[in-house]
């Protein structure tokens, strides 16, 4: 286990407007945090407004904070999967992510989290073999702008087939690189977990949902860094931990096990639990004693 292993906070900023996110930044420098994450939301803005990764970076200074992980843009056209129905969308998929990728750079990410997108494999049938050969292309085209950017590419697991820990590993087998590895949502992984007595999951267009056991076992060698909520097997909820059914005695130290990790991301949202950042600070503060 690396043994610098950082906490950092990816709060949903984007319910802020801009008068409040000062607030909101000197309020985790004054809890002690020094790590917070580029959330999409920035990223989408930074795209349209280049200048407004200006005002982050010296809200960040005046705050004493870092930009150290960044959760890619993501949506339904934005999937590393996507193509195996529509490969009209690939050219402005790549195009997004390098551009998105060389701006965490400049803010001084070290790792950027990634989708595979499962909408094709939902709502059009493609099937997960698909998705994950597209994957690999993507990635193909990707790595080289990620070695350039001194970035870790890091692919998540998700809560649809294609995103599972079985549908993943082959693609973390395939790409022995220090750009690459996996973010593991320990949220995504539970809401999949098989338990006794649990009734079959399906999609609306009626296909089914599998199960996926061992996932933190499984793509353990791969994780760099990692998505931290809870939740109840009911949904993908992004509680904060101890308000859902983890077991965190039992997952957290396996987790900082992990050879490669190199932080713990809070992803606990606010619009499915109330909680302020001192909570939050002091949740992950307990989280991260469970060695």
């Amino acid at each position: 286990m690396n043994a610098n292993v950082t906490v950092t906070y990816l709060y949903p900023f984007e319910r802020s407007n801009d008068e409040v996110l000062e607030k909101q930044f000197a309020e985790f420098e004054a809890v002690g945090c020094t790590d917070i994450a580029l959330i999409a939301k920035f990223l989408d803005r930074i795209l349209v407004e280049p200048k407004f990764l200006i005002r982050l970076m010296m809200l960040a200074q005046d705050h004493k904070l870092r930009f150290s992980d960044a959760h890619g843009v993501w949506g339904p056209a934005l999937g590393l999967g996507i193509g195996g129905r529509f490969p009209s969308l690939i050219p402005s998929m790549l195009e997004a992510h390098k551009k998105a990728m060389r701006y965490c750079a400049d803010i001084g990410c070290r790792t950027y989290t990634v989708h595979t997108g499962a909408h094709e494999h939902i709502y059009f049938g493609v099937s997960v073999e698909k998705c994950t050969e597209c994957i690999m292309r993507a990635l193909d085209v990707l790595l080289p702008e990620a070695e350039k950017c001194g970035l870790i590419i890091a692919l998540e697991n998700n809560c649809e087939n294609p995103g599972s820990a079985d549908s993943l590993l082959p693609v973390f087998k395939a790409f022995a690189s220090d750009c690459f590895g996996c973010c593991f949502d320990v949220g995504h992984a539970h809401y999949l977990l098989p338990e006794p007595k649990r009734p079959a999951m399906f999609y609306a267009n009626g296909q089914e949902q599998f199960f996926c056991a061992d996932p933190l076992k499984k793509l353990q060698p791969y994780i760099v860094t990692a998505h931290v909520h809870d939740n109840d097997q009911t949904g993908d909820w992004h509680k904060l931990p101890g308000h859902g059914t983890i077991d965190w005695n039992t997952v957290m130290p396996e987790l900082l096990k992990s050879p490669r990790l190199l932080s713990i991301q809070s992803e606990a949202e606010t619009a499915y639990d109330t909680f302020s950042i001192p909570e939050l600070k002091d949740c992950f503060d307990r989280l991260m004693s469970l060695r």
